[in-house]
């Protein structure tokens, strides 16, 4: 099965491009809810998944940072066209390092996996784990936007499994109101709602076309 246009990279484009399209060209039938590149620099490159809500992407930097990222597409500004950050909700951030005989690895995991190419660290620590956190999303996965203020970093953002059940409230209350207190916000009173904003995560559940690797 041939993969969508907006995964194609061409020769010549930055390693995290070329590592990306290498990988996505051989496992796209794997996920659950495909991806696409919705924004792309010679730094970063920003991924979004049909079936799941537009605020979620996936973005992954040169140096090696990746996170899975909520955002508010309603604050759209000139340092960044895909909306406001309002939370980290993953990450699978990568620290290379090589060792003295040219292997290749991540200096922060304990015990560290040795691989003989960078595109195979890369791969297996990047985008083996953002396949698997995204496989793992259903029905029923919702996304509190909680926090104060509507200034840059005055919000966060939890992933909820159960819209109805299994909500840990005191959790998401003591979250919310320790970042007010960061911010300098009045501790909020139990009676308001702990969620300034939620939503599904999962707008149309996809079934895997593949669970093979190839």
């Amino acid at each position: 099965m041939a993969i969508l246009p907006k995964n194609r990279v061409s020769r010549g484009t930055p390693f995290i491009h070329q590592a990306y399209g290498a990988w996505v060209q051989n496992n796209y039938r794997r996920f659950r809810y495909p991806p696409w590149m919705a924004d792309s620099s010679e730094q970063r490159l920003i991924l979004r998944f049909s079936g799941l809500a537009p605020d979620l992407s996936f973005q992954l930097q040169a140096n090696g940072l990746a996170t899975m990222d909520i955002r508010d597409r309603t604050v759209v500004d000139a340092h960044d066209a895909q909306g406001r950050l309002l939370d980290m909700i993953a990450d699978f951030d990568l620290f290379e390092e090589i060792s003295a005989d040219g292997h290749y690895f991540c200096m922060h995991c304990e015990p560290p996996t040795l691989y003989s190419t960078r595109y195979e660290l890369w791969q297996d620590h990047v985008f083996e784990k953002m396949l698997g956190w995204i496989n793992q999303l259903r029905p029923g996965d919702w996304i509190c936007v909680h926090g104060g203020g509507t200034q840059p970093g005055c919000s966060g953002a939890a992933l909820i499994r159960s819209r109805t059940e299994d909500i840990d409230l005191e959790r998401l209350r003591d979250r919310r109101d320790r970042l007010n207190s960061l911010l300098g916000i009045e501790k909020s009173d139990a009676s308001q709602p702990i969620c300034k904003r939620s939503f599904p995560l999962v707008e149309q559940e996809q079934k895997p076309i593949s669970t093979q690797s190839p």
